[in-house]
């Protein structure tokens, strides 16, 4: 069976305590289907502020055209809450496309966001309709 991979870059924004130690875990929703919930987790401290990590999530399947990021923040045991500033989601996907789901916001832990993808050109973003 083939694998479907999507490579994802998670950018944390550059404020003052951006950054944080718990675990991010992303679903892919397309028009074919939804990726399992996949936690991001590289070597070290993924979510540094002002950092942009690259993932990458596999399917047994295409997803068609992606339609949402879903993120959800977990706790890492012992350690106290901290928010998490996602600056956006840029994924690679295996058909060649890439979509920018930009974020902008602080997530809490415990909590689920969905993003929407953004189109626009020459620095300009608005929202997908």
């Amino acid at each position: 069976m083939a694998m479907a991979k999507y490579r994802l870059e998670v950018s944390t924004g550059d404020m003052e305590k951006a950054g944080t130690w718990d675990h991010i875990l992303v679903t892919l929703i397309g028009t074919h289907g939804q990726s399992e919930k996949t936690k991001l987790d590289g070597w070290g401290r993924d979510f540094g502020v002002g950092s942009s990590r690259t993932y990458t999530v596999k399917t047994t399947f295409s997803l068609g055209t992606l339609l949402l990021v879903r993120l959800d923040k977990e706790p890492v045991l012992l350690l106290p809450e901290n928010q998490w500033y996602c600056r956006s989601v840029r994924v690679h996907t295996p058909e060649g496309d890439t979509v920018l789901f930009p974020c902008y916001r602080w997530i809490s832990r415990g909590e689920r966001v969905e993003l929407r993808k953004a189109k626009g050109e020459s620095g300009q973003i608005s929202e997908a309709k």
